[in-house]
């Protein structure tokens, strides 16, 4: 059954930048025309100083366009009350300073402040939301737990589920992993993604979590450095050319096959790596890592690498060295390169 798209936000038009000290304005993007569809996980990503916070700020309306309108759910946003705007969307910045003895209750429960009467009083209905939103970030229980006691990853999904709180469509987010160790890192991206398909809210973060962004989200943003959005799903933008023409160098280049960045180092030898399939591949990965092409079968004059269970021999033209550890290994075939 064909289920009808919504479109949650647009930019149309849109130029973005900020005023410089001289009274200027500094463009860093122009004639942005995005959508936010219902149900989306879109992640924003692009080098350092491209406007990705721009763009996050300029479309939750906390900074203004130099050019072009916004509208959320087919509403210009400059004709929104603060209040309509927040019904509308949330956002989630890098930095939130807040009170450090404030309790993780009363932080979501500011999502409400748009619902809730004059003196900010809490109807059942709200607490009931404010306990859903915890809930869905897995912080349930943690209501009188204060901001100061929690770690950097807890403290990330207290901000979300304020947002959540916030009962809004479109959420932006700004950087949400940074400072955050590997697992905290997929754990808010994987979360996010959830949010997507469990309450259909849109999403749009900017991130510098390249490899996450390319495994999880529904479409990718890429901002280019000659002022244009380039836009498509995961596959799309790893097989453009447009990931190793932003990002790479002399030094790094992105492989579409892998899906990985890789550098760009010349090779130092040629070895062929057989045996055990329990140790084969990481020894593979180890000997292309120290800069080795492997398996190249045409090669008379490679070394071979014997790899069993619990051992590695090294036959050069007939000469066997053996090692117990693949450290070893590696540590002798840098030596005899050098």
């Amino acid at each position: 059954m064909f289920i009808e798209e919504k479109t949650y936000l647009t930019a149309e038009n849109l130029a973005i930048g900020y005023a410089g000290k001289m009274g200027n304005f500094k463009l860093l993007q122009k004639s942005i025309n995005e959508k936010l569809m219902q149900g989306d996980f879109v992640c924003l990503i692009g080098p350092n100083g491209c406007g990705k916070s721009t763009l996050i700020r300029t479309l939750s309306g906390m900074q203004s366009p130099l050019n072009g309108r916004i509208y959320i759910n087919e509403k210009e946003i400059r004709q929104l009350t603060n209040a309509e705007r927040s019904r509308l969307l949330s956002i989630v910045l890098t930095d939130n300073t807040v009170v450090g003895n404030i309790t993780v209750a009363e932080i979501v429960a500011l999502g409400r402040y748009s619902y809730t009467n004059w003196i900010g009083t809490l109807e059942l209905k709200d607490k009931q939301i404010l306990s859903e939103s915890l809930n869905k970030v897995g912080l349930k229980g943690f209501e009188s737990r204060r901001l100061n006691t929690l770690s950097d990853g807890e403290k990330q999904r207290t901000f979300i589920a304020k947002g959540l709180a916030s009962d809004a469509p479109v959420m932006l987010l700004d950087e949400p992993t940074a400072h955050l160790d590997i697992p905290n890192k997929v754990g808010i991206m994987t979360l996010l993604r959830h949010l997507t398909r469990l309450a259909k809210h849109s999403v749009l973060v900017a991130t510098h979590e390249l490899d996450l962004a390319l495994k999880l989200a529904d479409e990718v943003w890429l901002m280019l450095p000659d002022q244009t959005i380039y836009k498509g799903t995961p596959e799309e933008l790893i097989f453009s050319g447009n990931l190793d023409r932003v990002f790479g160098n002399e030094l790094l280049r992105f492989d579409p096959h892998s899906g990985n960045f890789a550098f760009n180092t010349k090779p130092t030898g040629s070895i062929i790596v057989e045996g055990k399939k329990k140790n084969l591949d990481i020894t593979l990965q180890a000997v292309n890592r120290i800069g080795f092409t492997t398996n190249n079968l045409n090669d008379n004059k490679a070394v071979r690498i014997i790899v069993s269970n619990n051992h590695w021999i090294i036959d050069m033209s007939g000469n066997k060295v053996e090692f117990q550890s693949l450290a070893e290994t590696c540590r002798f075939l840098r030596n005899i390169n050098e």
